[in-house]
């Protein structure tokens, strides 16, 4: 992201990168449900657009997904429009038929980088949900200057059992600039870390990608998705492998995920796996008709790699590595990485002063957890604990730029199981909190990003048989926060705050052969807030009532409830 000016530095551009908004950019409101939709409904906001006409570019039409073969399709730029240019969007919409099928991951890439990464919803016999999904991919731009192939990935399978049908389709928007809306600064380099969706599993646990990358970079960052299936998919609600071995009814590897970045072996940077649940987690009606928070829409975290800038600029292969602690059955892994070039200098030299980052310090007390007849039965205590710092400097064309990352990582599941002949219950409550900070000093003086992040997620899942009916009786509470704020020695703090929380619950029958559910009731509620550097703010709640949209209420001061 090249400054306008070289008096300022990268990291007051990056502001856009951090997600703060421009002037003209507030929190865009999604479509307002009309009280009684069954489909498909969500508060999170859409990505918010210039006033200008967008160009559009068709990556694929209207399609059925069947099979598992990727389906590719050719992309090139907009004709009419040839850039620079003030935002760029990509839009897809999806839709499956009344039936009966799984949630499906759908991912769509360009050349290897990642533009949309979600899974579907799932139908029921007479709803059949239909939904939109959109992405700022701004700081991509320079990649989708040039033609590349791409590919959309959605795997569906249709039998006589799993008969939903999945369609969809995609574009990109390309906004052009106008006096109100000016071209964003964004990287000049933008790489992807593989071809095609990465598979780790444990047989290959870990994606490796050699590059060589130019010798004038100042600013680097890895966009990062990590999406958990199979067994890994319930990650919050697995236990050490001894517990796990040979049973059906639990998962192993323990109940703390996330993923590790190495450079040529050492230990780079750590990105946690948001705690997401699909449409068909836990038990699908708890999300009929607004799922779990990002589930249709994951939002790729950012790992600030800049302190190795001096080591990556000497012109030689370096190894990018990516893992993920506790995985026992498979990860889908995407990764995008993106660097700001000094206009001013061939080569940028550096070196890393200090890197405290080490193995995730896991405990967990699980001395009275056993394998009962019926299940698992007593108390998991898993905690882990990160604090660290990496530190690093270059010389640019504008002077030493010396940069310090500093994140400290909380978790804790704990996991309360009952069982019995006559039920199981299931109680966890788990908590993700990070702090990051980011020190740049440069001959201009010093600007600090810090970021807090807290991810709570807890449930209550109880089995009882009464009368030979087995009934269920599910709580869950999801959340997410992110504050961002960026201070410079020469003007006002910034700051952007993201909250979203999610609150389902219902009683059901529960057939103990299939496991389907039936005579399921319950309600839900969805509050989603955010507010843009310049005070702009968006908040809306949603509630259901049995399956069915039930209220809408916007608050246009959004209340006070985000300090």
């Amino acid at each position: 992201m090249p400054p306008r000016r070289r008096s300022i530095s990268v990291l007051t551009l990056a502001l856009f990168c951090l997600g703060v908004a421009a002037a003209h950019a507030g929190p865009a409101a999604p479509p307002r449900p009309e009280p009684g939709t069954r489909t498909f409904a969500s508060a999170e906001p859409l990505v918010s657009r210039p006033d200008t006409k967008p160009c559009e570019v068709e990556l694929f039409a209207t399609r059925e997904f069947a099979g598992d073969a990727p389906v590719p399709f050719a992309y090139s730029p907009p004709k009419d429009c040839p850039g620079p240019w003030a935002k760029v969007v990509i839009e897809a919409d999806y839709d499956v038929t009344a039936g009966r099928q799984f949630d499906r991951t759908a991912l769509i890439d360009v050349g290897g980088v990642n533009l949309y990464f979600g899974t579907t919803m799932e139908p029921r016999r007479d709803v059949a949900p239909a939904w939109h999904v959109e992405r700022d991919v701004t700081d991509y731009a320079t990649y989708l200057t040039q033609p590349h192939d791409g590919e959309t990935r959605l795997v569906n399978y249709v039998d006589d059992t799993y008969t939903g049908h999945i369609h969809g389709r995609a574009r990109l928007l390309f906004y052009p600039v106008s006096p109100a809306a000016p071209a964003q600064p964004g990287p000049q380099l933008v790489m992807p870390l593989a071809a095609h969706l990465t598979r780790i599993s444990a047989e290959t646990p870990t994606l490796d990608a050699t590059l060589t990358l130019p010798r004038n970079m100042e600013r680097i960052v890895l966009d990062l998705i990590s999406e958990p299936q199979a067994d890994d998919e319930f990650w919050y609600g697995c236990v050490d492998d001894r517990f796990a071995r040979g049973r059906k009814d639990a998962c192993g590897g323990g109940s703390l995920r996330e993923s590790e970045i190495a450079i040529d072996g050492e230990p780079a940077g750590v990105a946690p796996v948001y705690p997401w649940i699909y449409t068909g987690g836990i038990n699908p009606y708890l999300w009929f008709p607004i799922p779990g928070i990002e589930t249709v829409n994951f939002t790729p975290y950012r790992v600030d790699l800049t302190a190795f800038a001096g080591r990556l600029n000497d012109g030689r292969p370096h190894t990018i590595r990516i893992g993920v602690v506790g995985l026992r059955n498979y990860v889908f892994v995407t990764g995008t990485l993106l660097a700001w070039r000094d206009a001013g200098a061939d080569i940028v030299s550096g070196a890393v002063t200090k890197n405290t980052l080490k193995p995730a310090g896991i405990t967990v007390d699980d001395a009275g957890l056993r394998v009962a007849a019926d299940g698992l039965d007593g108390r998991s205590l898993t905690r882990g604990r990160r604090s660290y710092e990496i530190s690093g400097f270059i010389e640019t064309s504008h002077g030493r730029v010396t940069t310090r990352l500093r994140q400290t990582i909380r978790f804790v599941n704990d996991q309360a199981l009952a069982a019995s002949p006559v039920g199981q219950n299931w109680a966890l409550k788990q908590s993700t909190n990070l702090v990051t900070r980011l020190d740049v000093t440069s001959p201009a003086g010093t600007e600090t990003t810090k970021i807090t992040e807290s991810y709570p997620l807890s449930v209550d899942d109880r089995f009882s048989v009464v009368d030979g009916v087995t009934h269920e009786d599910i709580k869950v509470f999801q959340g997410l926060r992110r504050k961002k704020t960026l201070a410079r020695p020469d003007a006002p703090a910034l700051t952007t705050l993201y909250g979203a929380t999610l609150a389902p619950e219902i009683h059901a029958h529960i057939d103990p052969g299939t496991h389907a559910t039936s005579h399921a009731q319950g309600h839900s509620t969805e509050t989603v807030e955010a507010r843009t550097a310049d005070g702009r703010c968006y908040k809306r709640t949603i509630t259901s009532e049995n399956n069915a949209i039930a209220s809408v209420s916007d608050d246009p001061a959004c209340g006070r409830s985000m300090p």
